[in-house]
């Protein structure tokens, strides 16, 4: 089920309550308690509640033998005794009552998703209906024209962009502010530099799809361009399972942020 993150509740000392999930929206029935502060977890996990007695039981639990891999106790644990406290006056409500109230927060946000893909197509097509059609059939349409270098052939350069398909869906992105705005910001990527301009290679040879590849060698430093890649100079019939489908146009907004020195 869902992730529910609040400001308030944080890995900041030991004893957190905390769902244990293996990625964004994957919780079930699994927890873990903290045996210290675990800041790195904010905003990956999501905190209920905190030990308020007992958590000498809990340090104990720490020191218990493990198997290597794995990180299991050897010997089975068993919780015998568990006391919730509520704190607050939220009224409870049943599991599947619950899980009533996320299917409709989730209805929700793929509206809202629905929305911006639709606002986002309109405008990429407005673009697209002043892009200039090369042989191979791409179309490019220069947003912007930077006063920048045209970077050598072989040299690696950073660039800012973000992938679509024709209808506005995202596919991809290592801008923070799109991400957010298709609520599809991942706090682990973020954590790993992934929403920061990354490295590509300026080149004929470089490991792109050829749409992308040409579109980008057209491109100087501080261009911002709208890119539309007709399928068989993107994926073609294979796709990407569960992101793009077979015989995709792909449309990309491209930056050219500098050369890599």
């Amino acid at each position: 089920f869902p992730d529910e993150f609040s400001d308030n509740l944080k890995h900041d000392k030991k004893g957190i309550l905390s769902m244990a999930n293996s990625g964004p929206a994957t919780n079930g029935s699994q927890f873990f308690i903290t045996l210290k502060e675990t800041p790195w977890l904010d905003g990956k996990h999501s905190v209920f509640g905190e030990i308020t007695i007992g958590q000498d039981v809990v340090d104990s639990l720490g020191l218990v033998e493990t198997t290597k891999p794995g990180d299991k106790p050897v010997e089975p644990v068993v919780i015998n005794e568990l006391n919730i406290i509520r704190v607050g006056g939220a009224e409870e409500i049943s599991f599947n009552d619950a899980m009533m109230i996320a299917e409709e927060k989730e209805k929700e946000k793929q509206a809202e998703k629905a929305l911006v893909a639709k606002a986002t197509a309109e405008m990429l097509a407005n673009d697209l209906a002043k892009a200039q059609e090369m042989p191979s059939g791409i179309k490019i349409y220069f947003n912007e024209k930077g006063n920048g270098v045209k970077p050598i052939e072989g040299s690696k350069i950073k660039m800012n962009y973000a992938g679509y398909l024709k209808d506005g869906a995202l596919f991809d992105s290592n801008l923070e502010e799109i991400a957010k705005k298709y609520n599809t910001f991942d706090h682990r990527r973020a954590d790993g530099g992934g929403y920061q301009p990354i490295s590509t290679d300026y080149s004929k040879n470089a490991q792109l799809i050829p749409g992308f590849r040409e579109g980008l060698l057209m491109m100087s430093v501080g261009d911002k361009i709208t890119l539309l890649i007709p399928s068989h100079l993107a994926y073609g019939e294979r796709g990407i399972p569960n992101l793009i489908p077979p015989g995709s146009d792909l449309i990309f907004t491209l930056e050219l942020v500098g050369i890599v020195k």
